[in-house]
């Protein structure tokens, strides 16, 4: 019968971080971002606002997705807002209230310039 080797430091280790990595989902989607901005994947849009939509990403959360506020510019280009920045934003953290503030601050006729992370899909 042959003995079992105990598993040695470094591969407890890189266990630990591989948990710790999947648990931090979220945390991810903030590292992509950061760095495409650094690296220059930014463009920038003047166009008006015509809808605001509440989708759903399809990244993972604890108990459902994340929401995100789909904004829709008369140029063809959507822009989305995670709701948890917009709950650091806007005084209520509920998403009718939110709704109603986003479309009275951003469908108002006049166009908008939005600068944007490009090529990160959300929905």
């Amino acid at each position: 019968m042959k003995n079992k080797k105990p598993l040695g430091l470094n591969v407890k280790a890189a266990l630990a971080v591989a948990a710790v990595s999947l648990l931090c989902l979220p945390a991810w989607r903030d590292i992509r971002i950061y760095f495409e901005y650094q690296n220059g994947s930014t463009k920038t849009v003047t166009s008006e606002c015509i809808s605001i939509s509440v989708d759903r990403t399809n990244e993972p959360r604890r108990y459902s997705f994340f929401t995100i506020y789909s904004f829709h510019l008369k140029c063809g280009t959507t822009v989305a807002v995670y709701k948890d920045t917009a709950d650091q934003l806007l005084p209520s953290d509920k998403v009718p209230e939110q709704m109603q503030a986003l479309e009275q601050q951003f469908i108002t006729g006049r166009p908008i310039t939005v600068t944007y992370v490009a090529g990160m899909p959300l929905v």
